[in-house]
Parts: structure tokens; sequence; C-alpha cells
């Protein structure tokens, strides 16, 4: 396996993989690659292995490989790694544009090759006990926040933070929204860097997201609820909590459903490359598969049309009001 692109995602790939080879996973790291020369030629030592700044240089050495370049540069290095035959995990989002996704999944399947996207919340152990429960939701409440530090400057924050609430939500619900409304402004970049929107499902659920890379605070929460129960998942502390209501205007009634934490943290990075591995052996990558990601892009694309099209009314196109946008037509 290699691993393109070694900034702070990459690297972290980079000495999971290498991780991964020293327990005997049958993987290996064959190289890393960055445009930046020196940064690749530092990173290497370390993981043992070689350091490139031409990525092509590596694609014949290797059956897979993770792609961790800035978002922009996404489609172009996945369609050419899955054009020389290897097994792709690329970081969310998939491309900064749908046709362009669309193509790397077309591509992928043509090749019978294995496209996953890195939402690695889908990794963490408290969502996989609240996948169990089989719930028909009928409200969900998404909290994502960060003060700055470690998310994507090349992206907007729908595409950088909110694209994972939307994935878990969209398979939670079985579908896609019939109504997207929201708003968002721009604080610290040219692009938005705070955003909120509610969803509208066919059959009544509806959803909204709070997303916000400028907040003192980092916050990794989804509420789920269905009648008077509720169940919060923190994805930071990977813990869930149902709480529900005995009888009408008696107190909450509290318990874990994720077994009591013993004091270890899941690497969900780790669970994520493990299951890639998987993944490539199965030849099928699931939910964070390229097509099982595309509806969580369309959703993100259209969170964006409906701050745009608020934005283009007032002065600046600082701040948006609600405004609601039809479902895209578009085929995966």
């Amino acid at each position: 396996m290699v691993v393109i692109g070694v900034g702070r995602m990459g690297r972290a790939h980079a000495a999971k993989v290498r991780a991964l080879a020293d327990s005997g996973a049958g993987v290996a790291l064959a190289g890393v690659a960055d445009r930046d020369a020196a940064r690749a030629e530092s990173v290497a030592p370390a993981l043992g292995t070689a350091g490139v700044a031409n990525y092509r240089r590596l694609l014949p050495r290797a059956d897979a490989a993770v792609v961790a370049v800035p978002t922009g540069q996404h489609f172009l290095v996945a369609r050419d790694a899955l054009r020389a035959g290897l097994d792709v995990l690329v970081e969310k989002p998939l491309a900064p544009a749908l046709d362009q996704a669309q193509a790397l999944c077309r591509l992928a399947a043509a090749g019978g090759r294995v496209l996953q996207v890195g939402h690695v919340e889908w990794f963490n152990p408290a969502l996989a006990a609240a996948r169990g429960l089989g719930r028909a939701p009928s409200h969900i409440r998404a909290y994502r926040t960060s003060h700055g530090r470690g998310t994507t400057a090349d992206v907007d924050v729908v595409h950088d933070l909110m694209i994972h609430d939307l994935h878990i939500i969209l398979h939670l619900v079985g579908g896609e929204p019939e109504g997207v409304a929201a708003t968002g402004r721009r604080v610290a970049s040219d692009t938005i860097d705070v955003a909120h929107a509610r969803l509208t499902f066919p059959g009544g659920c509806t959803a909204r997201l709070t997303a916000n890379r400028v907040s003192p605070v980092r916050t990794r929460r989804l509420d789920i609820y269905e009648g008077p129960t509720r169940l919060a998942i923190d994805f930071l502390q990977q813990s869930a909590v149902v709480t529900a209501r005995r009888t009408r205007g008696r107190p909450f009634t509290t318990g874990p459903f994720v077994p009591p934490a013993t004091g270890h943290v899941s690497d969900v990075l780790l669970t994520q490359l493990r299951g890639f591995l998987s993944a490539v052996q199965r030849g099928d990558a699931g939910a964070v598969s390229g097509d099982g990601v595309l509806g969580a892009l369309r959703t993100a694309h259209r969170v964006l049309a409906a701050i745009a099209a608020e934005g283009r009314r007032v002065p600046g196109g600082r701040e948006s009001t609600s405004v609601a946008v039809p479902p895209a037509r578009l085929n995966p």
C-alpha cells in the first residue's frame, strides 16, 4: 500500500499502515508521496519506506493506495490510482464536484476495484452500537464544531465537517432528503465556516445539523429521537446513552447503551484502515464505498446551494437566511 499526500492526515494514515504492517496484518507500506518533496523525504525514514514527489512512481509498486492530498486534487490522483489497477481509500470528500465523484465510482466499478471514502466516524464504536438499534427516527440533531486547528483549509465547512453527519443521517433514515434549508456565513476564510441545515425526509423525519469550524470548543454529537426516546451519541467520548420517558410527565430514565468505558479509546483511523483491507479482500466497500457516499455529497451540494442562493440577496454574501432547494436529479 502507498500513501499519497503526507500532510496531517496523510502522515496519520501512513503511521497506521506501518503499524498494521508491523502487526502482521498482511500489508506493507510501499512508499509515501507528496508534491512537497522535502516533506515526503522527511516523513519516509521514520516509516522505513521511500518518499517521492511524483506519486505516479509509486503506483506500480502497490496494490492499494490511500489518497490524502488536498480536496482539489482528489479526482486526479484517485483516477490515476484506479486506472493503474489499485484499490483506493480517498479522504473525504470523495471529490469537489459531483460529476468527478460519479466518474470515480464508474471507473472503480468498471475495473472491479474497491473505492472507499474516509468517513471515519462510520467506524466509531458508539455509532456501530447505534446502527444495531434498527430505529425509525422522527428527528435527528447533529452538532459538529471545531476550533479551526486540524480542519481542511481548501474546502468549506459543509464538506469539511458536516459531510460526516450527512452520511450517517442518510443511512439511518434510509434515503436522501426531499427538502433542504440552510444558513451559513464566512468568518475566517474565503469559504463557508459556519453552517446550519434543516433536512426533511419522506415519511416525516427531520434533521437539523450545525457545523462550525471557528468555535472555541470541539463537539461531535448526534441525538436521535424516536417518540419519547433519545439516543445521544458522543463521537469524541465514543459513548451512546439512551434516555426514555417512562410515562407522561414522569422523570426520564437513563441508561448506557454502549458497555461501560474500559479506559481504552478505540483508534477509529486504524479501524477504518482495517476495514479498508477487509473490503479489498471481499471486493465490497459497503456503506463507505464511493457509491455509498454519493447521497451525502449530493446533499452537501444542496446545502451549499441553499446558502449561496440567499447569499446573493445579502450585501457581500456574508450571511444567508433559510431557503429551500428541491432534490438534485443526478444519476450516480
